[in-house]
């Protein structure tokens, strides 16, 4: 089946939508590591290489079917595997609700399929000649999706406007049409999330995978393009690390309770002291002012210790209550 793809605008702006490829053999070219490309017209020969040692195998792939392009793909290092449109294409070997991640050593278990084996994906684009590509996340890369059916070019628009544009990384448009992307980067350091990126944007990472270029989209028959596949895979910039990276939970610091008289010794302590150990910490601090003040001075005291909780995200009212429980604690 001839396979048409398209070449994305150059320097699209990102605060507008942005436009689907238009048609251009350029977009079929394929992204090898981010080191460089195959040629269209020198994949033939590169194919007819490949399957020179498969026999008879050697005429159920052209340069012009998809299969060709996962082959070369998985050359360049891209773990692939065929869907049905964007699912897919081998159905699960077990019951629903069945918990088998490949053990089994059957196919049909999704992305965990995916694989750079030569034969196995010959095999598969013989049985289902039509499929698109799926390839798994690379391990170290993370894919950003961006989804304008979401609004997610103009959360990226918006991101951009505030932090500065992002840098140019290989990039695939999706076959929607509606300047639908995935760019491909090098994955930060540490856990990842997706919660504080806004609208329309999320991320692909290993436990997940992308439809390729030059796959067909099942909703509007267009195929996914690269923009431009020599592009390297480049790191994100530091602004995009520090909204999709999970800080690491550190210990709450523990400070010593007071052992020296007085009320700035007291106030130090509450005003150090750490969500989960506020109450019972000023609590503390509070039964030692009882015992160190009367009168006038004491109300001082409470008021003080009060008011340093407070400033610590005591809500005031419990500061207040938990002063006067100290006063009454014998």
């Amino acid at each position: 089946m001839k396979r048409e793809g398209g070449q994305a605008p150059k320097d699209t702006d990102p605060s507008a939508d942005a436009s689907p490829p238009s048609n251009n053999t350029d977009a079929n070219k394929v992204a090898v590591g981010g080191d460089g490309v195959h040629e269209p017209d020198t994949l033939a020969g590169a194919v007819e290489g490949i399957f020179a040692s498969f026999g008879d195998v050697a005429s159920v792939l052209s340069s012009d079917d998809l299969g060709a392009y996962a082959v070369d793909l998985a050359v360049a290092g891209w773990e692939v595997f065929p869907c049905s449109g964007k699912l897919p294409a081998i159905p699960s070997p077990h019951p629903k609700g069945t918990d088998c991640r490949g053990e089994c050593g059957l196919d049909g278990h999704g992305h965990l399929d995916a694989t750079t084996d030569l034969d196995w994906i010959v095999a598969r684009w013989r049985e289902y000649p039509n499929a698109n590509i799926g390839a798994r996340v690379p391990q170290g890369r993370v894919v950003l999706d961006v989804d304008p059916r979401h609004g997610g070019h103009l959360t990226l628009a918006t991101l951009e406007r505030e932090h500065g544009k992002l840098p140019k990384t290989l990039s695939a448009y999706s076959g929607r049409g509606d300047g639908g992307r995935h760019l491909h980067w090098v994955a930060p350091v540490g856990d990842l999330t997706a919660s504080r990126l806004g609208d329309g944007l999320d991320l692909k990472t290993r436990s997940g995978y992308v439809v390729m270029p030059p796959s067909i989209h099942p909703d509007s028959g267009k195929t996914y393009a690269w923009d431009e596949p020599a592009s390297l895979i480049r790191a994100m910039p530091a602004w995009l690390v520090d909204l999709v990276t999970v800080a690491p939970r550190r210990p709450s610091p523990t400070f010593a309770r007071p052992t020296s008289k007085g009320l700035d010794a007291l106030v130090e302590y509450v005003s150090r002291l750490e969500v989960g150990n506020r109450n019972n910490g000023l609590h503390w601090a509070c039964c030692r002012a009882v015992k160190e003040f009367t009168g006038a001075e004491l109300d001082a005291a409470l008021d003080a210790l009060v008011a340093a909780a407070v400033q610590v995200g005591l809500d005031r009212r419990e500061a207040e209550r938990t002063a006067a429980s100290a006063r009454r604690t014998p």
